[in-house]
């Protein structure tokens, strides 16, 4: 017969996995994206905390959120060869560029268009959820040309707190040239810069082309080679006129990235393998995101633990019993 301490300790083990199995929380998700919340932007457009009035700024919605945060190109700008996750905040400003160059290429016309006010600010509502490109035109004062860098901001965006925020602030960031009253010539060099490795160098084309704007229209193309040392310099180039570069035959694997320095237009091809396909999320071996895992690991170590214990005293009941 078993005895009364023993019966004990297994009515305590039930209790407790009773109490684990009712009490204890289950899955938790995480707080995510509402999709289907408007949105609002506020740009805010000042030159030393003076507002920059009357500038015009164009937007576009350049790619998707999905509810953890991640973007894929949407649009217009869905077929283009670029990268926008995991960048730091130079990777973003380099995807702007890159996405403008394609707008301007491409005449792409912008989600919507305003005026900065008095106070240098320009209200945008009822926007969807989404990655916007941002870009203002150049405001010239005292001889000199102040335009907007272009660059990206998501909505909503996510606060110190994690709170996801649907009201969101973009502060303007700056380039100054100055004006002249007969324009300069000046030279312009484009350096195509491939990132990847040796085992990579049967994957570049034998050439790739490269067309050449001057503030948003078409001028000529050029080749890019190895003979050539994949560059090209233009002389006699308007200095107050924008000048804008973008390739056409972007080889497979690659994606682009366009930037300026001084007086040379990059453009960087940088190699991305294949990603493995996503796990399943439907596998119930998998955690799903934002679940709370931790009390199954506890309820499943301490069912164990108990059923250890529950087995020892059993067996030692056992042995004073034919003792």
């Amino acid at each position: 017969m078993m005895s009364q301490r023993i019966k004990g300790v297994i009515g305590l083990m039930f209790a407790i996995l009773l109490f684990l199995a009712v009490f204890l929380p289950g899955p938790v998700a995480a707080e995510g994206i509402d999709k289907d919340r408007p949105s609002q932007m506020t740009i805010q457009h000042m030159l030393k905390n003076e507002p920059l009035v009357d500038v015009g700024f164009h937007v576009y919605r350049v790619a998707d959120v999905s509810a953890d945060s991640g973007f894929t190109l949407a649009g217009s700008f869905k077929d283009y060869p670029v990268e926008l996750n995991d960048l730091d905040d130079a990777g973003y400003l380099a995807a702007a560029s890159t996405l403008y160059a394609y707008a301007v290429a491409d005449k792409i016309q912008p989600t919507t268009t305003g005026k900065t006010d008095a106070q240098g600010h320009l209200v945008i509502s009822d926007l969807e959820t989404g990655l916007y490109l941002i870009v203002g035109e150049e405001k010239i004062l005292d001889d000199k040309g102040y335009t907007p860098i272009p660059m990206l901001a998501s909505l909503p965006m996510q606060d110190e707190s994690g709170t996801w925020q649907y009201q969101v602030l973009v502060v303007t960031k700056l380039t100054v040239k100055p004006i002249e009253p007969e324009p300069k010539k000046v030279t312009r060099h484009v350096v195509k810069i491939w990132e990847d490795n040796e085992d990579c160098e049967k994957k570049r084309p034998k050439e790739v082309i490269v067309d050449l704007f001057r503030d948003g229209f078409f001028v000529e193309s050029v080749a890019l080679t190895q003979q050539n040392a994949w560059s090209y310099t233009w002389e006699d180039l308007d200095d107050n006129a924008s000048w804008t570069v973008v390739e056409r035959n972007i080889p497979e694997g690659y994606t682009v990235t366009y930037a300026t320095w001084d007086l040379v237009l990059g453009v960087k091809n940088s190699y991305t393998p294949q990603k493995p396909p996503d796990p399943d999320p439907t596998d119930p071996k998998l955690p799903q995101t934002g679940q709370l895992w931790w009390p199954v690991s506890v309820a499943a170590g301490l069912g164990l633990f108990f059923f250890i214990v529950g087995w020892y005293l059993v067996f030692r009941g056992r042995q004073k019993d034919e003792a």
